[in-house]
């Protein structure tokens, strides 16, 4: 087995989706990234539904992940590929109509597809909504929704990595 071979059977990848992958799954990926322990062998990657590629995060979102100290400038939005699907281990979404888009095109990806809400564990988590166009502060309001329910994503890689 070469190393490449032996470096991706023993990492997992977990993927953010948002709609266009500039502002709310690129701030989870950043998020869940600056979470893991530097030895973590899960790979973080952020996609969209309906995403072009090689756009740069949003601004404000950059600026709103600033404020955590975390640097989101060198991203670039991507959509959700067959083979993207296909390597990740887990898709976390931002909404249910996320979920059901990727459901509806990728079949297979029902049992790994799971909206960020069902895997936070907290009461009335409902979606993340976009903060596209809107203020500086909705993005702060909207890192600290998708930075709340990461713990329970968290949770669920242990469960993942055991199984």
């Amino acid at each position: 087995m070469g190393v490449m071979e032996k470096q991706l059977v023993s990492e997992y990848l977990i993927v953010f989706v948002c709609t266009g992958n500039i502002c709310r799954s690129p701030m989870a990926e950043f998020l869940f990234r600056s979470k893991l322990d530097d030895d973590s062998s899960w790979v973080v990657q952020s996609a969209g539904v309906a995403a072009a590629i090689g756009y740069p995060a949003s601004k404000a979102g950059i600026i709103a992940m600033r404020d955590k100290g975390i640097d989101m400038s060198s991203h670039k939005s991507q959509p959700l590929t067959q083979s993207l699907v296909d390597a990740a281990t887990l898709i976390v979404t931002m909404t249910a109509g996320h979920r059901r888009a990727i459901v509806e095109q990728f079949p297979a990806t029902e049992n790994k597809v799971y909206t960020l809400g069902a895997l936070s564990g907290e009461e009335g988590f409902g979606s993340v909504p976009d903060p596209i166009g809107q203020a500086l502060e909705v993005y702060v309001e909207t890192r600290n929704t998708i930075e709340a329910g990461l713990a329970g994503v968290l949770n669920r890689l242990s469960d993942l990595e055991t199984n």
